[in-house]
Order: structure tokens, then sequence, then C-alpha cells
């Protein structure tokens, strides 16, 4: 046999389907294919992966940056200590005691941060009471953040003022995983018995 015949022999042979099914071993090609992680990596990788997007979008949330301070006159949504008109005027260190107005927002709830309230989303229905008042300058409001501090931030919400229509203002929201809060109701009376000793006007 010639060398073409040969070559031509050998050709065939590799190209011939039937090679397997005479009992041939085909080609290994599998160390040409990148290894494939199992179905039950994939998983754990994917759980990994998704809890590190919700950590991070959480840190992200803790650190929006707080809304532009107006100089002027903005009505703010208040449900902690603030309520009291003795407490208001000493944070804002006021000559007179403000005057505030009973007001609800709804669409929020309160949880307890250790003895203090914290303002969250709640359902549709939920209505939170408190007071409103009429916030004079950027001074104030600067005041006013520093006594919530960063646990606290502003936002913006409807208030409904003495039944009336609900207008455009501002309360604090808690600025924290909601995680760290417990279910309970601020205890305003013990509140103010503790303030007593604090706040002499």
């Amino acid at each position: 046999m010639d060398n073409n015949t040969q070559s031509s022999s050998a050709r065939k042979e590799i190209s011939d389907p039937g090679s397997t099914a005479r009992g041939e071993a085909p080609a290994d090609n599998s160390s040409l294919k990148p290894d494939q992680p199992s179905a039950e990596k994939r998983s754990l990788l994917a759980e990994k992966f998704l809890a590190s997007v919700d950590r991070k979008s959480k840190i992200a949330q803790r650190q929006e940056p707080a809304e532009d301070y107006h100089e002027g006159k903005e009505l703010y949504f208040f449900y902690g200590s603030l309520m009291h008109p003795r407490m208001l005027r000493h944070v804002l260190e006021l000559s007179e005691l403000p005057e505030v107005k009973p007001a609800e927002i709804v669409g929020y709830r309160t949880k307890v941060w250790g003895p203090y309230p914290a303002l969250v989303a709640g359902k549709t229905e939920e209505i939170v009471k408190g007071v409103a008042y009429e916030v004079e300058n950027g001074g104030h409001k600067d005041r006013l953040q520093r006594y919530e501090t960063d646990c606290y931030r502003t936002a913006k919400c409807l208030i409904r003022v003495d039944g009336a229509e609900e207008v455009l203002g501002k309360t604090f929201i808690w600025n924290g995983d909601e995680e760290d809060l417990d279910d309970g109701a601020f205890d305003n009376e013990a509140w103010m018995a503790r303030m007593d000793r604090i706040i002499k006007r």
C-alpha cells in the first residue's frame, strides 16, 4: 500500500462516526474545558453574593447625605420628647414656650431604641400621633439635628394638623437598621419625670 492510500485510510478512520460503535474510545477533550462549579457550589456563591449586596445596600442607606436645610420656616412633626413645649424650648434655646399643635402622620409606626422612640415606615393605614411646630430658621434646625444625633435623619412627610388637610413638612426618622429596634411605646410621663430634674424652667 502506498503512502497516499495509508493517509486516506487514516482520515476515514478518524472521521468515521461508527468507530465508537465498534468499541473504539472517542478522543478525550475534557482537558480543554474549564472546570465548572457544582450546583451546590453555585448556590453557595449566589447566597454569598446576595448577602453582600444586602449589606452594602444597608450601609448605603445609613450613609445617605442629610437633606439640605433651608433658612426659611418649615413645619415639623414631633412624636417623642420634643412633643413637650418645655423640652422644645430647652433644645431650641427659646425665651418663651413654643406653640405646638396636635398632629398626626399616616403610613408610619414607632418602635423603640432603648428608651427613645424611632419612626419607621408602617402600613398605609397606621397612624402616629404627635405635635406640629413651625421651626423658624436654619439655626434651630441645626439644634434639632444635634439633639436627635446621627441616629435619626430628616424626611419629608404629610402632616395633618388639628384634623385639617395634610400639609407638607418634615420629621425625624430612624437612620439605622430596623433590626436594632424593639417593639414598644415611648413612655412620655416617665421621660418627663426624668427631664424635670434637668429642665428648671
